[in-house]
């Protein structure tokens, strides 16, 4: 029997599907998790859903209500007391204050020998009966199961969530980190089953759910790039060309609407810090854009040079906020290309130089850098070749003597030229670096060297 795969996934399933080496999991097949006691999601776990923007409904008389909404990660702090609600048997609710109180049948009074003989905390292994309730109340979960605070705020990593003083009580809001965002869901001790809708650790599960529904949006939003990216690259005409930079352009909407932000306009004016999106997708669709309107250039006038280059400065500036060095590096380097491919050098050469050197000095990549190499060399190339066409010379030229012996290099290796017979008769400065050229009496500089192969490449 073929073995099953039982990689947990982001959402917190299990895989299940027939083992597929070491190829990345399939989307999830099962039922969405996501809910809240305002909606439940009733799609498959892989489909996009949206966050939750009702009010919070988290509160308490000791520690006030959350005032933001409840797909926002909670900002108000947790309770420690025993909530003094009473059940419908009469006996006092053995739960936490804020949390719902549980059925008749956990009445710590009332319930059955079986259910008094749980262990409730994990560190001293104390029954339910033998639990001090007053000190350690027990909270209950979705899955029917039920711990003692104590051992659930341990399990919850609830001190990542809050600033907790010396005395254990909470005294503000920790800084929620991103890497929260991509753990799997915190499980039941027993039945490993997710832990949801327990209202004290909804500043966590918020901020991961939060998380996950982002994932899930993103790798929609990646897999329509990627297919987007093949039709551009299979030669479409201009027609379907326009067609993709208007499906793009409703896909930026999409992207920029997405839960993370959705929750953040809802709570605008609140006090929240929502974790921006990850910014790949959308450099990635600010790029292919660029590219696109790259593809529709006729001349350098044309209006579709000029989109590209304000979508490629847009891509850019995002990437350098956003600290997407990679990106940003990436970009850079198309942009170049674009300028070099569609523009008299000597109008752009200065920008490209500029560009190339802050590539070199990121240092992203060896790849990168290289290529960043590669095209201030091609322009140097092409900017001489601009030279030699405005002189409109030719091998034999009128000025005498031999074409490769009036081409020189200064001590940096820029080269330069002299007309009339060739030699050297006066100082000067390189235009790229400053070094002195020239030389007096038809006698080069030491520093400088002749570059006989400089013409005979240049009209390969």
């Amino acid at each position: 029997m073929q073995t099953k795969c039982e990689r947990t996934l982001f959402c917190g399933h299990i895989c299940g599907r027939e083992c597929h080496g070491g190829d990345p999991c399939p989307p999830c097949d099962k039922k969405c998790s996501v809910s809240c006691v305002h909606s439940k999601c009733v799609g498959k776990c892989s489909n996009i859903c949206s966050s939750c923007v009702e009010d919070c409904d988290w509160q308490c008389l000791h520690e006030g209500k959350c005032s933001l909404v409840c797909g926002a990660p909670c900002n108000r702090l947790p309770c420690n007391l025993r909530c003094d609600k009473l059940l419908a048997c009469g006996h006092r609710c053995p739960s936490i204050c804020g949390e719902d109180c549980p059925d008749v049948s956990f009445c710590i009074e009332c319930c059955s020998t079986e259910t008094k003989a749980n262990i409730v905390d994990m560190l001293e292994f104390n029954s339910y009966e033998e639990q001090d309730l007053d000190n350690d109340p027990v909270i209950f979960l979705q899955c029917g199961h039920f711990y003692s605070t104590t051992t659930l705020d341990g399990i919850m990593e609830i001190d990542k969530s809050y600033e907790i003083d010396e005395e254990g009580n909470f005294v503000g809001l920790q800084v929620l980190s991103s890497s929260l965002g991509t753990s799997k869901p915190k499980s039941c001790p027993d039945c490993r089953s997710a832990i949801n809708h327990v209202k004290r650790y909804g500043r966590l599960i918020s901020f991961m759910r939060l998380r996950f529904l982002e994932r899930k949006h993103m790798t929609s939003v990646e897999m329509r790039l990627r297919r987007y990216s093949l039709i551009l690259r299979g030669e479409p005409d201009d027609a379907k060309v326009k067609r993709l930079i208007e499906i793009l352009e409703q896909l930026e909407s999409d992207v920029k609407d997405g839960p993370m932000r959705k929750v953040f306009e809802a709570c605008r004016g609140r006090e929240i810090v929502v974790t921006p999106p990850p910014s790949r997708p959308y450099l990635e669709l600010l790029r292919l854009r660029a590219q696109c309107f790259t593809r529709l250039i006729l001349e350098s006038n044309d209006v579709n040079f000029n989109v590209a280059i304000d979508v490629y400065q847009q891509s850019i500036d995002y990437a350098d906020a956003d600290r997407s060095r990679y990106m940003s590096s990436v970009l850079r380097l198309d942009l170049c290309k674009l300028l070099m491919n569609w523009t008299a050098l000597h109008q752009v050469k200065a920008r490209v130089d500029h560009i190339c050197n802050r590539v070199i000095e990121d240092d992203i990549n060896a790849a990168l850098v290289q290529e960043a190499i590669d095209l201030k060399e091609k322009c140097n190339d092409k900017e001489l070749k601009e030279v030699l066409k405005a002189m409109n010379q030719v091998m034999g030229y009128n000025y005498g003597g031999g074409w490769s012996s009036h081409w020189y290099e200064c001590p940096n290796g820029h080269p330069y030229f002299i007309g009339e017979c060739g030699g050297a008769m006066e100082l000067g400065r390189c235009n790229e670096c400053g070094e002195q050229i020239g030389g007096g009496s038809h006698r080069l500089l030491a520093s400088n060297r002749s570059s006989a192969t400089v013409a005979e490449a240049l009209q390969d």
